[in-house]
């Protein structure tokens, strides 16, 4: 039996450096039904990049999970 997926894909954040090494935050959300039962889950991973001199995006880190990225509560004016 087939069942049906549906899946959304978002990139949280991404950490440039000025090293060639790059961090991803990204969040999959996804559809999982079962008979007449849905329900949506969400997991957020991290991974490491790195860029070679050919400027290849090699994985130094394998998708890890993580927790979602929340905004700051910094304001500028305060300081």
């Amino acid at each position: 039996m087939d069942y049906p997926i549906t899946i959304a894909f978002s990139i949280s954040s991404m950490l440039y450096s000025l090293t060639t090494t790059y961090a991803v935050v990204y969040s999959v959300e996804q559809k999982i039904s079962e008979d007449k039962n849905s329900q949506w889950v969400r997991s957020t991973y991290r991974i490491l990049f790195h860029q070679d001199k050919l400027e290849n995006l090699v994985i130094t880190q394998n998708p890890t999970l993580w927790s979602l990225p929340k905004k700051s509560d910094y304001d500028q004016n305060s300081q």
